[in-house]
């Protein structure tokens, strides 16, 4: 008899620690270890079902970790010395109290650090992390219909949580739709079928949460998305040039958007954006062009692969359309630069390979810069229309291509000695240009300067081979912002790094008239191309409107009692 109760005790000893160690470890586990691992995956560009698998794997090796130190907490401590064991215990209720404590308390500063924002949906739907009576208040008075929560009564302290919301919506006259879903765990198919069900058949709206607002709300607002017609709440925005695998670009009003395969979060931007259908030369079969269509089903885009077609074709197609697109390969390399001279100067890129980088820089697919000089059966097979020259005289060889059709225009090396004039010269060189080589003669200092210029007056800026003043902040490699530009200033800055618009964001209160015109005439006078804009009420809109689109380097001016907000509104995607 003593031995049996002796082993009951074992075993409720050894329980209530497996239970309390697995419970208060597990939720610090889960915000401080799984929470921001789920969001370097999405960072990454993981796919909802890839994120799902490996925190599944996450989660069971949690489970497993538990009960091997609850194995060990028998052998080496239950055993040997039980007044120890029987402390250790009391220490993991007690953690496993105060877990349970602030996963109730959703005010608590740790919950408030994890939790996710709120984001609507079109006019029907909202998603965020879980009601206070406050917030359900709120809600009913804005005319709210339901809460559709997804909190699970299998996990203790959400079981509690849902009773109290139940209560609370009967308190205050909302109604309560509750559709368990566990996350990356469990089978979410009833839950999701019952939501799709009442989304689809009641009218009004809905306020959607689980426990942080972040994963479970996620997998929700795609299925909604997909059996309504509720879209991301619009705003006007900036469109970023950059994402996480190459710069993007944008034609036709933004309405042809060219980049890298996105990110999650990205892929967000882009449904923010509505851009209704992707064009992608990546793959169908591989595992990228399969994430793809998973992604475009369960985003309702339309997926176009174009691996058969010409370049020539793609642009054509997607110019036609009359949605929005994207046009996407793995990275902004040769083909999505190819596409992009297509889209920008209506020509064929040059043949890039015929060109060593050790020989030759070059200006997205149109152009090449280089000290060395080509045949003309190089210059020919590459694809050149347009032959620049900047030499001490003109060269024969390149002369005898004009009675090819090709347009030949020489320079004195001896005139661009200063930023200023190369800044010049290079605005010269318009957009209804062929396919350009410029051909400076023995100077790779003043190939990589008008390299790095030219960069910067079509493109965006090198960070690494850019000059900044300690005063100017980079929001994208093409977007920068500011304080007011003495001369020497514009020289070593606007004109080194080739930035092709000046903003000036003018508040009256801060800036002088005198100020305004001095800006104004020294980019009058190195033909930067200058625009005011006085922050008044709808400052933002004219901001959004003069910024997108608008191709190469951009410096804004901006009051430094503004700089914080102006560079929210410049990121806020």
């Amino acid at each position: 008899m003593g031995k049996i109760k002796n082993r009951l005790i074992t075993f409720i000893v050894w329980f209530i620690f497996l239970g309390s160690f697995g419970f208060a470890g597990g939720g610090l586990f889960l915000l401080f270890a799984v929470v921001p691992f789920e969001e370097m995956l999405v960072q990454r560009g993981y796919t909802q079902t890839q994120i799902d698998d490996v925190l599944k794997y996450v989660v069971f090796g949690w489970i497993a970790f538990g009960f091997i130190v609850s194995f060990l907490f028998y052998l080496f401590v239950w055993k040997r010395k039980k007044k120890w064991a029987l402390g250790i215990t009391a220490v993991t209720v007690l953690a496993a109290v105060s877990v349970l404590l602030m996963f109730i308390r959703t005010d608590s500063a740790l919950i408030a650090m994890s939790r996710g924002d709120f984001q609507q949906t079109g006019e029907r739907f909202t998603f965020g992390p879980y009601p206070e009576e406050e917030l359900l208040i709120q809600l009913k008075e804005e005319g709210y219909v339901g809460v559709i929560t997804l909190l699970s009564p299998t996990l203790p302290f959400e079981n509690q949580l849902l009773q109290q919301e139940i209560e609370r919506g009967e308190k205050v006259g909302m109604p309560i739709h509750s559709f368990p879903m566990l996350p990356w765990v469990g089978d979410n198919t009833e839950s999701i079928n019952g939501i799709k069900s009442l989304v689809s058949s009641e009218e009004g709206k809905f306020y959607i949460h689980c426990y942080l607002g972040k994963h479970r709300v996620d997998m929700v607002k795609q299925v909604i998305m997909s059996v309504t017609d509720a879209e991301l709440e619009q705003r006007t925005t900036i469109f970023p040039s950059d994402f996480q695998r190459g710069p993007v670009y944008l034609f036709n009003d933004a309405k042809v958007i060219v980049g890298p395969y996105p990110t999650r979060e990205e892929w967000g931007i882009l449904i923010r954006n509505r851009v209704k259908e992707i064009v992608s030369f990546i793959d169908p079969d591989s595992s990228r062009g399969k994430e793809l269509k998973e992604i475009a089903e369960s985003s309702d885009l339309v997926l176009t692969t174009v691996s058969d077609q010409s370049l020539e074709q793609v642009a054509s197609y997607v110019q036609e359309l009359d949605e929005k697109v994207y046009v996407t390969d793995f990275r902004t390399d040769s083909t999505l630069l190819d596409l992009e001279t297509i889209l920008r100067r209506s020509h064929e890129p040059i043949n890039r390979s015929l060109f060593s980088s050790e020989e030759a820089k070059f200006i997205g697919s149109w152009g090449v810069i280089s000290s060395s000089l080509f045949d003309q059966d190089t210059l020919r097979e590459a694809g050149i229309k347009t032959v620049i020259t900047v030499t001490s005289q003109a060269i024969s060889s390149l002369e005898a291509l004009k009675e090819e059709g090709v347009q030949v225009l020489s320079f004195s090396n001896e005139t661009l000695d200063t930023s200023a004039s190369q800044y010049e010269f290079l605005q010269s060189i318009g957009e209804e240009l062929g396919p350009v080589y410029l051909y400076v003669e023995g100077n790779e200092e003043l190939v990589t300067s008008l390299h790095r210029m030219m960069q910067g007056l079509y493109y965006g800026i090198d960070e690494e081979e850019g000059q900044f003043p300690s005063t100017v902040s980079v929001v994208e490699y093409d977007l920068l912002t500011g304080a007011p530009l003495d001369e020497k200033q514009w020289e070593d800055f606007v004109l080194f790094n080739g930035v092709k618009e000046v903003i000036f964001l003018y508040a009256p209160s801060i800036h002088s008239e005198d100020l305004v015109a001095q800006q104004e005439e020294l980019a009058s006078r190195y033909q930067v191309s200058f625009t005011m804009i006085p922050m008044f009420e709808d400052y933002r809109e004219q901001l959004y409107e003069k910024l997108q689109g608008l191709k190469g380097t951009k410096y804004i001016i901006a009051p430094e009692e503004v700089k914080e907000e102006l560079m929210d509104v410049l990121t806020d995607y």
